[in-house]
């Protein structure tokens, strides 16, 4: 507590207060069938569009196709927190994830469970790995999934030594579940979660780069190019808007410590045929858990349900990010950068134009998300 409640709370509505004006609208159909794309380990610094190292070519291209959006950061520093930033829109706590106490989560508005009120059907969770892991399984069922496709659901020759399904065979089992899905008369909502970038960077092709979390990545996004062209190919494309955003950034090419906010920034790019707008460049500062209040804004479905996340199409949506790892939470504004530590009871970085305003508001954040976590 850093703060009486009260106080904190005014704080943080204030910070919101913009966040119910009318979105920019980008899409040409207000039910396009939707397909998220959760894409492990992908930090900004390995994006080519971004500044970051090119082995991302396919991605590269779909941002002249789309929308990205460049000045996205992680929620947290976890696959197990992205999860819960995307689907709930929530922010997580420095010390652990809600996604480990289903007593706690199942209080969660969720975004599949949304679309599913307003008409979805056949919603898919798609991931090559362990469903048990951290937590998942229970998450994924509360959030409202029809059909989980894990690990058990491919041939063992379609995995890797360690981590799962490489992405090339679960890419592939995503274009046929659209294409199931397509006929229906309702819409269709899938989430995939990527896999083959998470360590030990296990992927089945010759090498390109020497470093092997870039080459896992050259990988990623290469099956990413093949599934576009798919999708495009077998007639999916005109009616589907693709939602791609990391579950986290990692150090990454630069050795970025839990301090710097490099560590933190990481991609999102909306493309498909559902989408009226291409070649365009959204620099609002955000964060990973707006993707579910921006895009059900686009959809028309109301998002007030989800208080930690804003939408990022809206004008007069405020700019800032906030983020938390053990210990620690940041926060990101468009004049400064701020790193508070727990322990030590102050804040370790300050870095630009710091004000008073803005340092009162990351610690009214975290009061606010710590009260609310404490309370469901």
């Amino acid at each position: 507590a850093f703060m009486e409640d009260e106080e904190a709370s005014a704080v943080y509505e204030a910070m919101r207060a913009g966040t119910g004006g009318q979105p920019l609208a980008v899409l040409n159909n207000e039910r396009p069938n939707v397909v998220v794309i959760l894409l492990e380990s992908f930090s900004s610094q390995v994006v080519g569009v971004l500044g970051g190292e090119a082995v991302t070519p396919h991605l590269d291209a779909l941002a002249r196709e789309g929308i990205l959006f460049d000045n996205i950061y992680a929620a947290s520093d976890r696959s197990d927190k992205g999860l819960v930033a995307t689907m709930a829109g929530y922010q997580v706590l420095p010390g652990y994830s809600i996604i480990q106490y289903p007593q706690k989560s199942q209080s969660l508005p969720f975004m599949p469970r949304k679309l599913k009120q307003a008409g979805y059907d056949k919603l898919t969770y798609l991931y090559g790995g362990d469903i048990g892991f951290k937590g998942m399984n229970s998450f994924v069922t509360l959030a409202g999934f029809e059909e989980v496709l894990t690990i058990s659901d491919f041939p063992l020759d379609t995995r890797g030594k360690k981590w799962g399904v490489h992405d090339e065979f679960t890419f592939e089992r995503l274009l046929q579940e659209m294409e199931k899905s397509a006929s229906a008369e309702a819409p269709f909502f899938k989430y995939y979660f990527t896999l083959s970038s998470h360590e030990p960077f296990d992927v089945p092709m010759a090498r390109v780069h020497e470093n092997p979390y870039l080459n896992s990545i050259f990988y990623t996004d290469s099956c990413l190019g093949v599934f576009i062209d798919e999708v495009k190919r077998r007639g999916l494309w005109d009616n589907t808007l693709i939602v791609m955003i990391a579950d986290h950034g990692t150090p990454g090419p630069l050795k970025a410590s839990s301090q710097m906010k490099e560590r933190y920034q990481i991609p999102m790019l909306w493309t498909g045929g559902a989408l009226a707008v291409r070649d365009t460049v959204i620099s609002k500062i955000g964060s990973q858990k707006d993707v579910v209040a921006t895009l059900l804004g686009q959809l028309g479905i109301d998002a007030s349900d989800f208080y930690f996340s804003k939408d990022l199409l809206c004008s007069d949506t405020e700019e800032h990010a906030f983020f938390t790892y053990p210990d620690a939470f940041g926060y990101v504004t468009r004049d400064s950068y701020q790193v508070y530590d727990n322990t030590a009871r102050r804040y370790v970085v300050q870095e630009g134009e710091i004000s008073e305003t803005d340092s009162l508001r990351a610690k009214a954040t975290m009061q606010v998300v710590s009260a609310d976590h404490l309370k469901r």
